[in-house]
């Protein structure tokens, strides 16, 4: 007959809590994985976007604004490679439009020559795309402020 011996001095193991580095790797790895996708499905959103929006007389993305309770259409366009401002109705020639991105900061002032605001004195590739803070001044007075992308060319798929 076996006998069984019991301990006066069982060892109890502790009850384990959740395991938290495993759970912190497999967050990181999402994580990684969610950045990894997130450049190219961002690039597509982008491209897709530039294909569709409706462009003015400088090849840049059209907005309509309210300036003041004018309706008013403003296109960031391109000046080779700087970005330029038009708008209709023409605003007064001693606006200021501030504009600042990745870039940096730049005032535009009416260009008479040209006849637009600008051009920026950075240099921007006109087939990529620029998120924008814009804010239209006069006299030191804030007449409008917003965020808006300038789209670049957009990009096609047609092959020769």
């Amino acid at each position: 007959m076996s006998q069984h011996s019991v301990s006066e001095d069982p060892k109890l193991i502790p009850p384990s809590g959740p395991n938290y580095r495993l759970i912190g790797a497999i967050a990181v790895g999402l994580l990684i994985i969610g950045l990894i996708a997130a450049v190219p499905l961002t690039l597509a959103w982008q491209k897709e976007q530039a294909a569709h929006v409706e462009r003015g007389e400088l090849m840049g993305a059209v907005y309509d604004i309210d300036l003041g309770g004018q309706p008013t259409r403003l296109e960031l366009g391109w000046a080779g490679p700087h970005l330029a401002i038009l708008a209709e109705p023409a605003l007064p020639e001693d606006v200021v439009i501030h504009v600042s991105g990745d870039f940096g900061k730049e005032a535009l002032s009416w260009n008479p020559e040209a006849r637009f605001f600008g051009p920026t004195r950075a240099d921007l590739n006109p087939m990529s795309h620029y998120p924008v803070k814009l804010r239209i001044e006069q006299d030191g007075r804030t007449l409008w402020t917003g965020k808006k992308w300038a789209w670049g060319f957009p990009e096609s798929d047609h092959h020769h």
